[in-house]
């Protein structure tokens, strides 16, 4: 008496032999059901070692993808944060040429609303408090922060 080949290199060859037959078959217009119960067969003609390899595959996905969707909870959660500190919030001042003092005002510059990044500004004010240089780049919004964090401009009004 004979005993089956259960190796792997011959679970494989039967395998490629069902999946070769597979493409003999003529789908075209099956409905649903006809392609599940064709896709049934085909598992149904797998053998044991092959079930195993692919549901160790199958297994080691599962574990992969969990790890990655906590690895991006857990990173959204961070930029969440840092969003909550860097967000946009308006001050009064001058912008652009009368920031500069360059401006074609005979009289004293208007003051605008200007948006800027409640963080940055908070943290970089109190060294122009008395001084009249304009303010740096990096308090406008979206700050460098923000922008690093996929924060974009907003339009400009016309």
């Amino acid at each position: 008496m004979t005993m089956p080949d259960y190796s792997m290199h011959e679970a494989l060859r039967r395998q490629a032999a069902t999946a070769a037959q597979a493409h003999r078959v003529d789908r075209r217009g099956w409905t649903d059901a006809q392609w599940a119960d064709d896709a049934e067969r085909l598992m149904g003609e797998l053998d044991g070692a092959v079930t195993s390899l692919v549901n160790g595959h199958v297994l080691a996905l599962t574990a992969e993808r969990k790890r990655l969707v906590a690895e991006v909870e857990s990173l959204r959660a961070q930029r969440d944060a840092a969003l909550a500190l860097h967000h946009r919030t308006e001050v009064e001042g001058h912008f652009g040429a009368c920031a500069t003092q360059d401006c074609d005002h005979q009289d004293e510059c208007p003051l605008v609303m200007i948006g800027v990044c409640n963080a940055c500004f908070n943290h970089v004010a109190p060294l122009y408090e008395d001084d009249d240089r304009p303010w740096s780049g990096d308090v406008i919004w979206p700050c460098p922060t923000a922008a690093a964090l996929g924060v974009q401009p907003e339009p400009a009004d016309d």
